[in-house]
């Protein structure tokens, strides 16, 4: 009976320590995300009045933080608990306003449905079962239906998508 009681003892360690490893991967991968973004400094989404406008009228008030990155062109939707929309000042010059709302609502479409959350969530778990191959690439799709989902969504609330599609060109040039 010894030998009983030393593999299950065996296998609950390797377990806790699998759980640990994950924990451990899953935040160092968000940290890489934070570590980018905080480089930059922050300016007032006042001081840009398209972005103002957008805000009071999608109801993202407090929700959008315009970083101080006039060279490089980005937005996308940091944080699981109060979730935030980071776009570049860059990007939020060069879009037209009708390109600049498409943005804006394809990250107001992430923060809504919790994206971010589900996503944290598969990763974890990615990472806790990382003998399974199939799960990373399951998660990397994941993140691709999401994208293409706030694209949907996007076309509905627009009634059109040369917006979007405008913007994603400007953003690939």
């Amino acid at each position: 009976m010894d030998w009983l009681v030393s593999i299950i003892t065996t296998i609950t360690i390797l377990v806790l320590l699998d759980f640990f490893v994950a924990i451990f991967r899953t935040i160092r991968a968000l940290d890489k995300r934070d570590d980018f973004w905080g480089r930059f400094p922050q300016v007032p989404v006042a001081q840009i009045p398209r972005l103002n406008y957008l805000s009071t009228k999608l109801k993202l008030q407090g929700r959008i933080c315009v970083l101080e990155a006039d060279y490089l062109l980005f937005a996308f939707t940091v944080g699981i608990v109060n979730p935030l929309i980071l776009i570049s000042r860059g990007l939020s010059y060069r879009l037209s306003d009708q390109e600049l709302q498409a943005v804006i609502l394809h990250e107001k479409c992430h923060l809504e449905q919790k994206h971010n959350l589900k996503m944290f969530i598969f990763s974890f778990f990615s990472n806790l079962l990382f003998f399974v191959p199939a799960l990373k690439k399951w998660v990397k799709h994941k993140r691709l239906i999401y994208q293409k989902l706030a694209d949907r969504q996007i076309v509905q609330w627009m009634q059109e998508s040369a917006s979007l599609t405008g913007a994603f060109l400007k953003i690939l040039k």
